[in-house]
C-alpha cells in the first residue's frame, strides 16, 4: 500500500469538497405525473414562459408551483408545444427541473427536460 503525504491527504480532501459543493449547488428533481395549470408569457422579446402546475415541488427558487425558461433557449419550442398540449388534453407530464439557488429563472425552478406521460 502506497502512503500519500500530507499534501497529496490535503489535496485530495480538497478535491472532494469541491466537488460536492458543485453537485449541491446543481440540484434537480424529476417529477411525474404533474398536471399543468396554465400557461403564459412575459416580456418582450423572447421573453420567459411560465408554466403553472397542481403540484408544490420543494425547491430554493421561491414559488412551489410555477416553473419557467427563457423563451429564446434552444428547447423553448418544444417546451411550449408540450405544455400547450398537455393543458388542452389534460394528459400528466414528467418534469426535469434545476431547483438550487443558482438555476432559479426569474424566481421560479428552470425546465430543464419536458414529456407527456403515455398511457399505462
Amino acid at each position: 500500500m502506497k502512503k500519500l503525504g500530507v499534501k497529496k491527504v490535503i489535496g485530495l480532501g480538497l478535491g472532494v469538497s469541491l466537488l460536492a459543493c458543485s453537485a449541491l449547488s446543481h440540484a434537480a428533481v424529476v417529477a411525474h405525473n404533474v398536471k399543468i395549470k396554465n400557461i403564459f408569457q412575459v416580456g418582450t422579446g423572447a421573453g420567459y414562459v411560465y408554466i403553472d402546475i397542481y403540484r408544490e415541488i420543494q425547491n430554493d427558487c421561491g414559488n412551489l408551483q410555477r416553473v419557467a425558461f427563457a423563451g429564446d433557449e434552444p428547447s423553448a419550442d418544444f417546451y411550449k408545444a408540450m405544455a400547450l398540449t398537455a393543458l388542452t388534453t389534460g394528459k400528466t407530464t414528467y418534469m426535469v427541473l434545476d431547483v438550487g439557488a443558482g438555476e432559479c429563472v426569474n424566481g421560479q425552478m428552470h425546465l430543464n427536460d419536458f414529456g407527456i406521460m403515455g398511457e399505462d
